[in-house]
């Protein structure tokens, strides 16, 4: 892995990012057609606006592979609750040649405490020696659980996502 996120990023940078990631989400949600996956899938937050209470949170994520990955990140909460943080892992053989480690920023549209077991995830990058990458969460059934986005430092353009991932729930 390389060396964590530039000295030039700051909490904002970081916030606006991560603000940028979740719009972008939930406009993808408010735009599925009615009858969609996506759509179904997410109804809860078709509703989503400024005053939609979310969870903050952020971490160190890392992702590595070439012909076997691996993808962790722990993200600690910074709201007022019982859960500390919240670890996610997945491994496994894959077609993506990268190596990208940074800071993510961003919310849980769901309560963190409800989110332990398998996930389906989503990392979009790019960065051939600086980029922004996105971290998404969802549920086995598509159910967006939250979406992280920070600056990288690595090597790799891509959009990497498989249905085995996991959540730990650390209270």
């Amino acid at each position: 892995m390389t060396t964590s996120t530039t000295s030039s990023t700051t909490i904002k940078d970081l916030k606006s990012l991560a603000q940028q990631a979740l719009t972008k989400q939930i406009e993808i949600i408010k735009n599925s057609p009615e009858n969609s996956p996506v759509n179904m899938a997410n109804k809860a937050l078709l509703s989503f606006d400024d005053s939609t209470s979310v969870w903050a949170a952020g971490g160190t994520l890392e992702a590595g592979g070439l012909v076997y990955y691996g993808v962790s990140c722990t993200l600690a909460l910074t709201n007022i609750t019982n859960v500390k943080a919240v670890e996610f892992e997945a491994h496994g053989w894959g077609a993506v040649a990268a190596v990208i480690e940074c800071e993510v920023a961003g919310a849980f549209v769901v309560d963190p405490s409800t989110v332990a077991g398998n996930c389906e995830w989503a990392i979009v990058a790019g960065a051939i020696e600086e980029g922004a990458v996105s971290l998404t969460l969802m549920t086995e059934s598509g159910s967006l659980i939250g979406t992280f986005a920070g600056v990288a430092e690595g090597v790799g353009a891509f959009t990497w996502g498989k249905d085995n991932g996991d959540l730990k729930v650390s209270e």
